[in-house]
């Protein structure tokens, strides 16, 4: 007995809706450290001699962004305090963009394809518009009032078995416009005559089937030969049997690349995991710059005073000398004035 099957291909598609959330985060927190080190860079340039190397006030957030997206930066800030605000800010790059791709080099540019459609389902969820085999028993079952795709039955479409069978019915299948519901046999070898060994395959098998009691007999209500039947065709499909032949002889040829769903966006315990590194890199990089301005207050507060000191100092040194030199020529006057 051959099951109906859901066929549905999709394309290489930029499906951008499924991680919005995790890339709004991303950059929302490459935002905020970009903009924490342009405050604290600008600060030390002022009361620190660490002078700023970034000649334009939107190179350090420009440098966060790319420490979000490269993973590194040649520019990095000369201050301590700023200096450990970017390295953690570099740690939560790391670990964001590893939680979100399982790949930390590049996220951003990640091709996968749309979720496959593995049911009736999936197909009723989805925008994907259901194509069926029309003058056919399955075509009236499926769309009745009790049948599977009933909820679908607005959007559902009729083709011909020569249409059906005819590349430009089925380049919409692979663009994702259709899914075919057809018998197994007819459905795969219709299909797959359309595909090339070790290409990449235009189409994709649902996992499920939309119905497994489409072929009819006529037989007595209490007759053993249908309970006969029934039990082989249960033991069969138990032990594998019957997905074994399908394997067999409706083998795929093409190269099947389809991803069962897009990235994850991040839970919220992953993002407080970032957070709480970038939370306690930041406490560390204020904590040591509030010791960088103090200590540059006090070393420019000594300089003044020694500044000072000097020329009175100075002043000081010059009267004696003054002083020391009018008694001097006192006591030569009057040693004249004996002689």
């Amino acid at each position: 007995v051959e099951g109906l099957q859901s066929l549905h291909l999709t394309e290489l598609s930029q499906d951008l809706l499924g991680p919005c959330k995790s890339w709004a985060c991303i950059v929302g927190m490459a935002l905020f450290i970009g903009i924490t080190l342009e405050i604290m860079v600008r600060i030390e340039s002022v009361v620190s001699p660490f002078q700023s190397q970034f000649p334009v006030p939107i190179h350090p957030l420009v440098s966060a962004l790319k420490i979000f997206v490269y993973q590194g930066s040649k520019q990095w800030p000369i201050g301590p305090g700023s200096r450990v605000a970017a390295c953690f800010g570099f740690f939560t790059a790391l670990i964001m963009g590893s939680l979100y791709s399982g790949s930390i080099t590049a996220f951003f540019a990640i091709p996968f394809r749309s979720k496959p459609i593995d049911s009736a389902l999936d197909l009723i969820n989805s925008d994907v518009r259901p194509a069926l085999r029309s003058k056919t028993n399955f075509y009236q079952s499926l769309l009745a009032e009790n049948g599977i795709l009933f909820p679908a039955r607005d959007r559902a479409a009729a083709f011909s078995g020569k249409d059906i069978a005819s590349w430009n019915f089925l380049k919409l299948v692979a663009d994702g416009k259709y899914a075919l519901a057809d018998v197994y046999s007819s459905a795969v070898g219709v299909a797959f005559s359309f595909e090339k060994r070790g290409e990449r395959c235009k189409f994709y098998l649902a996992k499920e089937s939309v119905r497994t009691d489409t072929d009819v007999f006529a037989f007595q209500k209490n007759s053993p030969i249908l309970y006969q039947f029934n039990h082989k065709m249960k033991w069969l499909r138990y032990y594998g049997i019957i997905q074994h032949l399908k394997e067999k002889y409706y083998a795929v040829q093409c190269e099947m690349e389809i991803k069962s769903e897009g990235p994850h966006p991040m839970t919220i315990y992953q993002v407080q995991g970032a957070g709480y590194i970038l939370a306690i890199g930041l406490v560390i990089a204020i904590t040591g710059f509030f010791f960088e301005v103090t200590w540059s207050r006090l070393r420019t507060r000594n300089i003044k005073v020694a500044k000072v000191a000097i020329p009175l100092v100075m002043g000081v040194a010059s009267q004696t000398t003054h002083v020391h030199l009018k008694l001097t020529y006192l006591d030569h006057h009057e040693r004249i004035k004996e002689n």
